[in-house]
């Protein structure tokens, strides 16, 4: 008899102003001194920042600002060097799914030796813990706050690779639906399309168990039935609330599935053209899951019926509308990719989240989805 084995090791605490619990949490670990990693401008600009600091006070924190999206193995380097230089005992990543990687990287890496890129694709394994990581996502899309993974751009070789150990999953994540109230309508619409693609991806996926079937069926349902309205109106917390319950759902399964095509072909791009992730996901979805019908049709018929359609073939259409409702882009010419590319993009698609697509998927079908999509 198959058994179906689920872990999550993560403390999380979800719903409104949980934010504000942030302190607490962190009083938990006792820590002298703590290192808050945070992107470029928004947290600043909407002055999260200001009150992670303010709540923190008294652990002495150092701010690591200036991570960027798709973060390479050089920004990722210069985190853990600064929390071992400041002697940091626990780490916290405030944002959205970049900042919360280059948090999650450099705990596991604040205590070992060399580069990010000595561990990456497994090259080295990770052998010890960390320090406690907690996450506060503020998009509500990438899952990371559920996740063991983080996903560096090797900008040398043009592609994202995975840093990955049962080491790594967070601490705590505090999953505040309020946070992402400020979020741009473009952050909202590519995030909310990044957690739909991870249940998706994990709902027809190779290692999918009726447990994770549970999951993604209630994420696919809440993300889809309240984008659309998160989108158009900022402020609706109760749809807000409800694609962050999706998107963390969707993204405590992908330790156990894995995902699928859409993601192993979007790292390739993003790690080529440094676009979006959530949004080169949503251009793609609507072609891979064209490409997997035939081996996953009667779960694609299931998806078909929960977002309004009736056959699995109705799927495609259904996604890639949806996403133009949203004003995310939907040719990947769009994002400056070329047919010369293709052959590339591909090759370099073959990595972990390949090997447990649906169909098997071969380098010539890849370039013919992919001119589908161009």
């Amino acid at each position: 008899m198959a058994y179906a084995e689920f872990r999550l090791p993560t403390q999380t605490v979800f719903g409104r102003g949980c934010f504000k619990q942030l302190g607490e949490q962190v009083t938990r670990f006792n820590p002298r001194r703590v290192l808050v990693v945070t992107g470029r401008k928004a947290m600043q600009r909407t002055g999260k920042l200001f009150d992670a600091v303010q709540q923190l006070r008294k652990f002495h924190p150092v701010v690591f600002e200036g991570v960027e999206e798709n973060p390479s193995i050089e920004t990722v380097d210069e985190c853990a060097h600064l929390a071992r230089e400041c002697k940091a005992d626990l780490v916290i990543g405030l944002g959205g799914g970049s900042p919360l990687d280059v948090a999650k990287a450099a705990a596991i890496l604040a205590t070992h030796t060399g580069s990010v890129l000595d561990y990456l694709d497994g090259r080295r394994p990770l052998k010890r813990s960390g320090l406690p990581f907690i996450a506060v996502p503020t998009t509500a899309g990438t899952g990371s706050e559920a996740t063991k993974a983080a996903v560096i751009t090797d900008r040398c070789a043009r592609v994202k690779k995975v840093l990955k150990s049962d080491w790594m999953f967070p601490s705590v994540a505090l999953v505040d639906p309020l946070l992402t109230v400020s979020c741009p309508k473009f952050v909202t619409a590519a995030a909310g399309f990044d957690a739909f693609t991870h249940a998706l991806e994990g709902y027809v996926c190779l290692k999918a168990t009726k447990l994770t079937d549970a999951i993604n069926e209630r994420a696919m349902e809440l993300v889809w039935d309240n984008l659309s309205r998160a989108w158009r109106r900022p402020r609706d917390f109760v749809a807000r609330e409800a694609v962050m319950l999706g998107a963390n759902l969707a993204g405590m399964t992908i330790a156990s599935t894995g995902v699928g095509a859409c993601h192993a072909v979007a790292h390739s791009i993003g790690g080529k053209f440094n676009v979006s992730h959530g949004e080169t996901n949503a251009l793609l979805l609507p072609h891979v899951v064209d490409y997997n019908l035939g081996a996953a049709r009667k779960k694609y018929a299931v998806v078909a019926e929960l977002v309004g359609g009736k056959h699995a073939n109705d799927l495609p259409r259904l996604i890639g509308r949806a996403t133009k409702k949203t004003g995310l882009r939907a040719h990947l010419s769009e994002l400056g990719v070329a047919q010369t590319d293709l052959a590339a993009i591909a090759r370099d698609s073959f990595r972990g989240s390949m090997a447990v697509n649906p169909r098997k998927a071969t380098r010539a079908g890849i370039v013919r989805m992919l001119k589908g999509a161009l």
